[in-house]
């Protein structure tokens, strides 16, 4: 609209353009509590933005200054080279800029037989989305170190994320023949089963590593799916009670109990169980606004 001035919505100034009523509509500002709202959260994603590109210049300043120490070969040699690349691809690695060491990586795995070097290498790629990239470099690390299970966990992860649950089972299962307590390759053996809808190995993977771990709110979902497909709504019921007091978020945790109730008919519960879900779901709402909304104090 004419004679308005618009600010980036990351600026801490975007509030200003609110001051004519057209454009407080374009943007579906209807009151003036929603518009303090909306200026206080600009502001506070401003100061995110000023954080994170900060941590992005000390990171970088962290990073040449451990490129600069001294390693076994003399600076400009090779290998020099090669450890240097490697501090900076496996220090990437471990922070929230690990896409950053992809580069890295690449390079140090067409150059070197380094097993480690490559697992770390798929990883990356794959977090970044890239099976295939990360299928050649677990390939790649498997055929120096065909007898790893760090490397078949990883080729297990590969084959999960690719869709290739049949794969991943074996790789998971190789892992538990020689790591039986291995809780990655556990937890995620049961999660190719329940996708392969084998509800009895579901069952039978869970049943064994809550005997010596506490559940998890994703862990009793799935246990009281495979339980009800089996035909034991016993117990498929009681896991879903137990889960309302393991989720973090009430509201949520009704969700599957009023799904379940409405499966086995039961509209009387399921009705019920809605109405307390939306009491929670209220007071979240309430809570939220809260914490957006700026002090008055």
């Amino acid at each position: 609209m004419r004679g308005t001035v618009h600010f980036h919505p990351h600026s801490p100034r975007c509030g200003e353009q609110f001051t004519n009523s057209g454009t407080r509509s374009r943007y579906g500002i209807k009151s003036s509590r929603e518009l303090n709202i909306f200026r206080y959260t600009a502001e506070q994603l401003h100061n995110i933005h000023f954080i994170k590109y900060l941590s992005y210049i000390i990171l970088y300043l962290c990073i040449f200054s451990a490129s600069s120490v001294s390693f076994a070969d003399e600076p400009g040699s090779e290998q020099w080279d090669y450890d240097v690349a490697k501090s900076i691809a496996t220090t990437l690695a471990d922070t929230p800029y690990w896409s950053m060491s992809l580069p890295y990586f690449r390079d140090l795995s067409a150059r070197s037989q380094d097993w480690n070097v490559r697992l770390l290498h798929a990883k990356v790629e794959l977090q970044r989305g890239y099976t295939d990239r990360a299928q050649k470099a677990i390939d790649d690390a498997m055929a120096i170190h065909p007898n790893n299970p760090r490397l078949w966990l990883m080729a297990g992860d590969i084959a999960a994320d690719s869709g290739n649950a049949k794969t991943a089972i074996d790789y998971y299962a190789k892992v538990l023949s020689v790591q039986p307590n291995n809780d990655h390759a556990q937890l995620h053996l049961a999660r190719q089963y329940f996708v392969l809808r084998q509800w009895q190995n579901v069952i039978d993977i869970y049943d064994a590593y809550l005997a010596t771990h506490d559940p998890t709110s994703e862990i009793l979902v799935r246990l009281s799916a495979a339980c009800e497909n089996i035909g034991d709504i016993a117990r498929a019921e009681k896991y879903l009670l137990e889960n309302i007091d393991k989720h973090s978020n009430r509201a949520l945790a009704y969700l599957p109990l009023e799904r379940f109730y409405r499966r086995q008919n039961d509209e009387a519960r399921a009705n019920s169980i809605a109405k307390e879900r939306a009491k929670y779901q209220k007071n979240d709402d309430d809570r939220n606004l809260r914490k957006l909304l700026p002090s008055s104090r």
